[in-house]
C-alpha cells in the first residue's frame, strides 16, 4: 500500500477513535498496519487496533494483538495496556469493590503508564499489577509480563448488560449530551457521551441517598457520611474504564515520591509555534492575568530559573536592598506587554511561572491555584501552559477546602428538600454545587480525566438537588473548568461565568416530587454488580 494512502488510512481511523467508534476504527487501523509492515508507524497502528479491541470488551484479541506489538518493541507502551487487559479480563466478574484498577494497581506501574515509562525503568518491573485477595479469600492471581503468551483455556465472556443496567442506560441518555462542549478540538465521542451519562447518573444516585439520610433523625443517621471524594471517586472511575488509552488515576496513589515531587497536570495554550487548537482561546486571559501578577509584584519567580540565572537573581536582590520598591513602574511595564514576547522580554528573557490566584472560603485565606507558565522553546518560539502541582502540602489545603464545601453543599441540599418553595434556598443549593466545581479544578488532583469528573459531578449533583435534564447547554466557545481556572474567587466564579446555568435552572428546571428523575432509579448494586456489567454499559 502506498505510504500516503496508509497514513490517510491512519487519520481516518484516529477520527473514529476520537469518536468513540471502535469496531470501525480497528478495522481501518489493522489495514494500515498490514499497508506498512515492517515500518515503524505500522507499529503505532497496530497498538491502537489493539486499543479498539481492549475498548470493545475483546480482550482475548486485544491480548493477542499487544502481544505482537511487543514482539516487535518490548518497551513499548502496549506493555502496560496488555496488564490492564489482563486484569479486567481476569476480574470481568467481580464485584465492583474488587475490581477498582486505581485502588488495586501498584504505584510504580501507574506512575510509568502516566509517564509512558519503558517497563524496565519502572522499580518493580515487569508484574505491573498486584491484586488484593479474591472474595473466595485466595490471593489475587496475575500472570507476569515475563510470561506474556501464556494464555487460559475458557475465553472471555461476551458483555451483555441486565435489565437494571439498561433502565440506567435510558436515563442517562439525557444527559450524555451535556459534556460535548462547542468549541473547536473537541469531537462528539458516543462513548464518552455514554459515561458521562452513567456517571452523572452515579453520582447523582449517591448524593441523594446520603442528603436523604442527612435529612433523617439523628438516631437514623449512618456513622460514616458520604465524602467529597466518594462521589469524584464515582465519575473518575467511569472515565477510566471509558477508554483504556488514557491514564486517569489519583495523584496521591502514585509513588510517594512522585506525589512528593509534586507530580501534576500541565495542559498547554501554545506549544513551541503551535497554538493549541483547544486551549489557545483562554491565551489571551491567561496573559492578562500573568500581567497582573507581575504587576502586583517587583521580583519574577525563579522556580524554573536555571542556576547562573538564580545566582544573577540573588545578586540583584542584594544591590537593591533598601530601595524603595516602584510598584507603578511595574504595572506600566506589565500592561504594555501585549504577547509572549514582550512577557519574556519583561522577564529578563528567562523561564519563568505565576500562580493563579483562588481565594479559600476562609475569609482571608489564599489558595495556591494553577501555575501558569511561560517558558522558552528554541527556535523561536514558546511553551505557555497551565500546571497543577499536587504536593501533600497542597493536596491536604484543598482536600480541607473540597471538605468544607461538600458539607456547605450537604446543608444547602437538604434545606432546600425541606422548602421546595423557596427559590433563594434552592440558588444557595445551586451555587454550592457550583463551588465544589470550582475548587476541584483548582485542585487538580487526577492525572488525567480531571474535567470530565467535573462536569460529571456537577451534573449529578443538579440531578439530586431536583433539577431536571436536559440542562442549560454550556455557552458556544466557554470551557467553564477553564473560566473556574483563571478565576481569583468562587464569588467571581459564581457571578461571572455561571449565570446561563443558575438562572435558566431556577426559572425552569425544577420537577416536582411525583416527576423525580432519580426515583425509579434501580440501586447501582443491581444495575452494576460485576467488572463485566459496567464495560457492558458502553457497549449497549
Amino acid at each position: 500500500v502506498d505510504d500516503v494512502f496508509a497514513a490517510a488510512l491512519d487519520a481516518k481511523a484516529l477520527l473514529a477513535y476520537g469518536q468513540g467508534r471502535y469496531a470501525e476504527s480497528r478495522e481501518l487501523f489493522a489495514q494500515a498496519a498490514a499497508g506498512r509492515a515492517g515500518a515503524p508507524e505500522a507499529l503505532a497502528s497496530a497498538h491502537y487496533a489493539a486499543l479498539c479491541s481492549h475498548a470493545l470488551g475483546e480482550f482475548d484479541d486485544a491480548l493477542a494483538r499487544y502481544d505482537a506489538v511487543l514482539a516487535r518493541d518490548a518497551a513499548h507502551v502496549a506493555w502496560y495496556h496488555r496488564e490492564l487487559a489482563r486484569y479486567a479480563r481476569d476480574r470481568l466478574m467481580f464485584p465492583p469493590d474488587d475490581s477498582d484498577a486505581d485502588r488495586d494497581l501498584d504505584p510504580n506501574f501507574k506512575e510509568g503508564h502516566c509517564k509512558r515509562l519503558a517497563p524496565d525503568l519502572l522499580e518493580n518491573p515487569p508484574a505491573g499489577t498486584r491484586h488484593r485477595a479474591d472474595p473466595a479469600g485466595r490471593p489475587g492471581r496475575h500472570r507476569s509480563a515475563a510470561n506474556p503468551k501464556k494464555q487460559r483455556a475458557v475465553p472471555t465472556p461476551r458483555l451483555s448488560t441486565n435489565a437494571h443496567a439498561r433502565a440506567w442506560i435510558a436515563r442517562a441518555a439525557d444527559l450524555e449530551a451535556w459534556i460535548q462542549l462547542d468549541c473547536l478540538g473537541f469531537l462528539r465521542n458516543q462513548r464518552q457521551h455514554r459515561a458521562f451519562g452513567l456517571a452523572a447518573l452515579h453520582v447523582a444516585h449517591l448524593a441523594h441517598r446520603a442528603w436523604h439520610r442527612a435529612a433523617a433523625p439523628r438516631a437514623a443517621k449512618p456513622d460514616e457520611p458520604l465524602a467529597w471524594r466518594d462521589l469524584y471517586e464515582a465519575a473518575a472511575r467511569w472515565r477510566r474504564e471509558a477508554d483504556p488509552n488514557d491514564p486517569v488515576y489519583w495523584i496521591d496513589r502514585l509513588t510517594p515520591r512522585a506525589f512528593a515531587e509534586g507530580f501534576g497536570l500541565q495542559t498547554p495554550m501554545v506549544a513551541g509555534q503551535l497554538e493549541v487548537v483547544r486551549y489557545f482561546p483562554y491565551c489571551a486571559r491567561a496573559l492578562r492575568l500573568v500581567k497582573t501578577q507581575l504587576a502586583a509584584r517587583s521580583d519574577l519567580p525563579t522556580s524554573l530559573d536555571p542556576p547562573d540565572h538564580q545566582q544573577r537573581r540573588r545578586r540583584d536582590d542584594d544591590d537593591d536592598r533598601g530601595k524603595t520598591p516602584a510598584p507603578d513602574r511595574e504595572t506600566r511595564a506589565a500592561d504594555a506587554c501585549a504577547t509572549l514576547d514582550d512577557l519574556y522580554e519583561l522577564a529578563g528573557r528567562r523561564d519563568f511561572w505565576v500562580v493563579a490566584p483562588c481565594a479559600s472560603l476562609t475569609p482571608g485565606l489564599v489558595l495556591e491555584g494553577t501555575r501558569v507558565t511561560l517558558q522558552r522553546n528554541l527556535p523561536d518560539g514558546y511553551d505557555f501552559t497551565i500546571r497543577t502541582p499536587s504536593t501533600p502540602q497542597r493536596w491536604a489545603l484543598y482536600d480541607a477546602e473540597m471538605t468544607e464545601a461538600w458539607r456547605s453543599a450537604t446543608r444547602r441540599a437538604v434545606e432546600s428538600r425541606r422548602r421546595r418553595d423557596g427559590k433563594h434556598v434552592r440558588r444557595l443549593a445551586l451555587d454550592a454545587a457550583l463551588v465544589l466545581f470550582y475548587y476541584f479544578n483548582h485542585f487538580g488532583p487526577l492525572s488525567r480525566g480531571g474535567a470530565f469528573t467535573a462536569y460529571a459531578v456537577l451534573a449529578g449533583l443538579l440531578l439530586a438537588l431536583g433539577f431536571r435534564p436536559p440542562f442549560p447547554p454550556i455557552p458556544p466557545r466557554m470551557q467553564l473548568d477553564w473560566e473556574a481556572i483563571l478565576t481569583p474567587s468562587p464569588d467571581d466564579f459564581l457571578r461571572d461565568a455561571t449565570a446561563w446555568l443558575t438562572d435558566t435552572l431556577l426559572d425552569h428546571g425544577l420537577h416536582s416530587p411525583e416527576d423525580d428523575f432519580l426515583s425509579a432509579l434501580p440501586d447501582a448494586d443491581l444495575a452494576f454488580p460485576t467488572l463485566a456489567d459496567r464495560l457492558a454499559a458502553f457497549l449497549a
